[in-house]
């Protein structure tokens, strides 16, 4: 008395809905080799349409945005503050950041004006912060309200790598571009003494580092994120589970969504 939902392609086997009573027979039945729950599945951007409030209708709303409750506290006053990427870069044409808050940014001779993103991932790690609440338009980032200035510097080319020295000179024009945080989806395996000077003058006057823990999925040790005066962030998916690939260790001080996560990537990409 049961009725078949769906024939698995290619397998003896189907999904079939039949009052809880009956599984005991089936279960026994010499003919079945085995019964079990029909698991759920989900994917692995999840975004809800916004109804209205407080994001205007037709925006994405990533998952992230309500587990950090970035949708409960708003950002009209966020002004007064300024976060500083270093990354690959940003792309200005986007129309979820083109006018997106006050954007300043740094040229550097090896990889070129800020406002250009070969790899796309500054791009997206930008997106994740502040995207645009515009009407119909894309997602929305954590201050989507066009108040938070965002300050680009970009150490990453096509190639996508660079030296800690680099680093140390990035994290110093954020300083000098009066910078409050200083946001690094980036690292590496060892440590470099001449960087973590850097970042711990940066601390003690009052800038706060913060840097991915790493993507190696093992309990090592990432830099930046390794020195005491940088903030290390893990990745948790949707459901608040470690990501798999995100490293764990002592140094490990906060995580955030960082599995799957929606966001911008550079127009006609």
């Amino acid at each position: 008395r049961g009725a078949v939902k769906h024939q698995i392609e290619g397998m003896d086997a189907m999904a079939i809905e039949v009052r809880a009573a009956a599984l005991n027979g089936l279960a026994r039945n010499p003919n079945v080799e085995y019964v079990e729950e029909d698991a759920k599945r989900y994917p692995l951007a999840l975004t809800t349409p916004s109804t209205g409030a407080p994001y205007a209708a037709g925006q994405l709303v990533p998952y992230g945005i309500k587990q950090v409750q970035a949708d409960l506290l708003s950002d009209a006053l966020a002004g007064n503050r300024k976060v500083c990427i270093i990354d690959s870069g940003y792309d200005r044409a986007h129309e979820d950041l083109s006018s997106a808050n006050n954007i300043t940014g740094e040229y550097d001779s090896g990889t070129g004006w800020w406002y250009t993103d070969e790899s796309h991932h500054g791009t997206h790690v930008a997106g994740t912060i502040a995207a645009l609440n515009n009407a119909g338009v894309g997602v929305v980032g954590v201050n989507a309200n066009n108040q938070l200035k965002l300050h680009i510097v970009k150490v990453f080319g096509a190639d996508g790598w660079a030296y800690s020295s680099t680093l140390a000179t990035a994290a110093n024009k954020c300083k000098a571009a009066d910078s409050n945080v200083i946001s690094m989806s980036l690292g590496g395996a060892r440590a470099n003494k001449t960087e973590q000077r850097a970042f711990d003058q940066l601390l003690a006057g009052g800038i706060l580092p913060i840097a991915a823990a790493g993507n190696a999925g093992n309990n090592t040790t990432s830099y930046p994120a390794g020195y005491a005066s940088v903030m290390s962030v893990a990745a948790v998916d949707e459901f608040g589970a470690k990501g798999s690939f995100s490293q764990t260790n002592s140094d490990v001080e906060i995580a955030g969504p960082g599995v799957a996560v929606l966001s911008t990537v550079p127009m006609g990409t």
